[in-house]
């Protein structure tokens, strides 16, 4: 086996790209562990807001509550801010759910691809984080792992040779019959 044969760049291309998508779903489960530390927050400036209303309201009908000045401006913007933090954490909910069905469509994507390197042997799946995952050369690699860049490059080869069996670009008809139309 080659890296020349036509199945090995289309292999490699989905070995890379898994590893960019994989990178996207840490980002996204980042943004969403900030944004539910956010939500969990809400709530409370919720309750703090409304207390500091009723507290105002309260005032208000306390004899002498009417001669407060600014008492009326005070409730309505109380009434505001818990009206934004509501809008506030119904947005950022949403953006909740819209990265969790980002991640998901991304994850089916390359349900194939994830079986084949979860597939391989733990010294190959490194290889493959280092290569794909961190754009290392053969010689970094080969320094990290203690092998030699002769067996790197073969990794590389196994690497790309099970990806491509398991999304069928390599031993099906279908494969040989494109091979076949492009020659």
């Amino acid at each position: 086996m080659t890296t020349q044969e036509k199945w090995f760049p289309r292999a490699e291309g989905m070995i890379w790209r898994y590893y960019k998508d994989m990178r996207r779903v840490e980002n996204m489960q980042i943004r969403i562990e900030t944004l539910e530390k956010r939500l969990a927050e809400i709530p409370l400036d919720i309750s703090a807001a409304r207390s500091v209303r009723s507290m105002s309201q309260a005032l208000s009908f306390a004899p002498g509550g009417g001669q407060l000045y600014g008492l009326d401006n005070e409730i309505e913007r109380m009434e505001e801010q818990v009206g934004r933090l509501m809008g506030d954490y119904s947005r950022k909910r949403r953006d909740v759910l819209e990265l969790r069905a980002r991640i998901d469509r991304i994850r089916q994507e390359h349900v194939i691809v994830d079986a084949a390197i979860q597939s391989l042997p733990r010294d190959e799946r490194r290889v493959a984080e280092l290569k794909y995952g961190r754009g290392w050369s053969n010689y970094q690699i080969a320094s990290e792992v203690f092998f030699s860049e002769f067996w790197v490059r073969t990794a590389r080869q196994r690497i790309v040779r099970a990806v491509a069996e398991r999304v069928g670009l390599v031993g099906t008809e279908e494969y040989r019959k494109t091979i076949a139309q492009d020659t």
